[in-house]
This record gives structure tokens, sequence and C-alpha cells, in this order.
């Protein structure tokens, strides 16, 4: 009986001694990883965990790291203006790099005012548009003057009339 008893207390301060030089888990640390498109880093990119208001924001670099807390069974969704939204089952610790794809019908439909975005069809004024081809048969320095009388209700007026002085535009 004694040497049961020793031999139980030799591998439980074995176990100890191992438990304690072993590195922690990898599934001890938040979810990190990169997005980027075909192109490289995306900076900018909402990632979040489904059906909650936790999440973050990737760096310039693209990258990311999100902490899952006690969230059973998490989904990370990932989404920025202009790209198609994915979702990824993740566990904590893992190391998840994601590729966005490009979204063109989403960009065809979107018009940035200066307080938001909508869709074209939620428009009630007007939207005026200036081809680049049109921009571009212009013998004008700038955008700023390539742009005068253009587009109705856009003014451009430079301040003094000198040189590399900046216009301002009006948009009534």
């Amino acid at each position: 009986m004694k040497i049961l008893k020793d031999a139980i207390a030799a591998v439980m301060l074995l176990g100890a001694l191992l438990a304690g030089t072993l590195p922690a888990r990898a599934d001890d640390g938040p979810v990190k990883g990169v997005v980027s498109d075909a192109e490289g880093p995306l900076p900018g990119v909402s990632v979040i965990i489904k059906d909650t208001n936790v999440g973050t924001v990737t760096g310039t670099d693209g990258s990311y790291s999100i902490d899952l807390g006690s969230h059973k069974n998490p989904i990370l969704e990932f989404s920025s203006m202009g790209y198609k939204t994915k979702s990824y089952p993740v566990a904590p610790g893992m190391k998840l790099n994601v590729t966005l794809e490009l979204d063109t019908h989403q960009l065809d439909d979107v018009v940035v005012i200066g307080y938001g975005e909508v869709g074209t069809h939620d428009i009630t004024g007007t939207v005026a548009r200036v081809s680049n081809e049109d921009l571009m048969k212009s013998p004008a320095i700038g955008v700023d003057a390539a742009l005068q009388g253009r587009v109705a209700g856009v003014r451009v007026n430079s301040s003094d009339g000198q040189p590399g002085v900046d216009s301002e535009i009006i948009i009534r």
C-alpha cells in the first residue's frame, strides 16, 4: 500500500513539474490574422463576432486580433465597403488569414454623400456624373478647373486668379 501511495505521489509530482515547463495551450489567446484582397492587405475591414457587438477593425497592414471571450461556437464576419462579406467559424488562439473578393454590384449601386452612403434608388435629388474621358479631354490643369461648367449647380471660383492658389468649389 505504501508503494502505491509513493508511486501516485511521484506521478503527481512529475505531472506538476511537466505542467510548469510546457508552453501554454494555443487555444488560450485571441484569434489573429491578416485580411487582404487580390492587391494586398486591406486596412479598415470590420471583424465582428456574429450576433454580438464585439468587434475590431484591421490596421494599416491588414492585421487584426480579436478576443473571443466566452462566446460559444463563435463565427467571425469580415466586411468592408465594396467587398463581399465572409464568415468563418473560429476557436481561441486560431490564426485566420482572409482574402476578400470585390463586390462590383455593390459598387455600382452606391453613392457617397457628405454624411454617409445611400443606394442610387434612394436618392430624391439630382445626381450628375462626369466621366474620366470628359475630364481628360479638358485642357485644364486641375480637376477643379476641369469640373467648371460641366455639372449644373457646381461653381468653381479662384480667390485671386494667381497660379497655384487653391480654388473654391461650391455645390448648391
